[in-house]
């Protein structure tokens, strides 16, 4: 074991110093979060043209160790017991707004001919909480990396868009403070810009539209299950062996902790937080196996798809709080 740790201590440690590097530029950062710059310094990393064979293992770990105990730790921060508070007939909508877009990402991402692994990864990240959804999602597809660090930087591109849009659209429709956060928490791909956009609205804004992107971030479980059962009986069929993702499992029992009072609020709060950070160092990870050529080779069609699933659902929820 020492053995290992010696070997992946190099690429963590690394991993490690450019998501702080990553934290302290997203301050003075106008459009990019700490989960895009981190992405994009593994890339940049990636396509140095030089040997870093001795941070190759760390990294590898980053990418997927560290990423699935980021999604655990993620779990302590979704509390649902105020979900209740929001009328049914708002999450009988939700539910169908989160199939419909992965369904449509699907369809079109058929006709874009692009691979359905793609599609799934830009569809739950657009319908549910972006990079933790991608993050989660992409260990069980065995997606490429050029995939699941594409799909991020979509979605994160058009989410930090919709931070500034959406309020203002918001405001030119005339939508009531309700309506604002139904709009804000329902379309936002990322929790941190719903958070973001419905706070610069004002506090009633923020607390609620955040309260309903609790409620399309545990749709992520349901998801999860299918995808691994979907993929699992898919590999199988190729003779290609694909273990259960037990990350799932420690996910839900994280959620299942977090709504039990004897645990403070705060104490929940700080393990969220730094599962969000871990999550960053697993970005670097990524970025780091994606090779700029294989990049470029998917970034059209894929960016064209993630716009029209970003529209699509601004037009559905502008529809749905005008006319029912």
């Amino acid at each position: 074991m020492m053995k290992k740790i010696v070997k992946w201590s190099p690429g963590v440690f690394l991993a490690l110093g450019l998501t702080f590097l990553a934290e302290f530029i997203s301050e003075y950062s106008f459009w990019l979060n700490t989960t895009s710059l981190a992405l994009i310094f593994g890339i940049v990393l990636a396509n140095i043209p030089i040997s870093l064979k001795p941070i190759q293992s760390g990294m590898a770990f980053s990418e997927k160790n560290i990423l699935e105990t980021a999604i655990v730790l993620i779990g302590f921060g979704l509390n649902f017991s105020v979900l209740g508070e929001i009328n049914s007939d708002f999450w009988w909508f939700i539910l169908f707004s989160v199939l419909a877009v992965i369904a449509l990402a699907l369809f079109f991402g058929k006709i874009f001919k692009l691979d359905p692994k793609l599609n799934l990864l830009l569809g739950a990240g657009s319908a549910i909480c972006g990079s933790a959804a991608i993050g989660a999602i992409s260990p069980i597809l065995k997606s490429k990396e050029s995939e699941t660090g594409m799909a991020i930087g979509i979605i994160n591109l058009l989410s930090t868009i919709g931070l500034f849009l959406l309020p203002i659209v918001a405001v030119y429709l005339h939508f009531s403070q309700d309506e604002t956060s139904f709009f804000i928490g329902g379309v936002l791909q990322s929790m941190g810009h719903v958070v973001g956009a419905g706070f610069s609205v004002n506090e009633e804004v923020g607390v609620l539209a955040t309260v309903i992107k609790m409620g399309r971030v545990l749709l992520l479980i349901p998801l999860l299950l299918i995808v691994y059962v979907t993929f699992s009986s898919k590999n199988q069929a190729q003779n290609q062996n694909v273990g259960f993702p037990f990350f799932i499992i420690f996910f839900l029992v994280a959620i299942g902790f977090s709504q039990f009072s004897f645990i403070s609020e705060a104490m929940t709060s700080e393990v969220s937080s730094f599962g969000n950070f871990l999550l960053n160092v697993a970005m670097v990870g990524i970025g780091y196996k994606i090779k700029l050529k294989s990049l470029f080779q998917i970034a059209g069609k894929s960016l064209i798809l993630g716009v029209l699933l970003f529209l699509f659902q601004i037009l559905l929820f502008i529809s749905y709080i005008n006319y029912f």
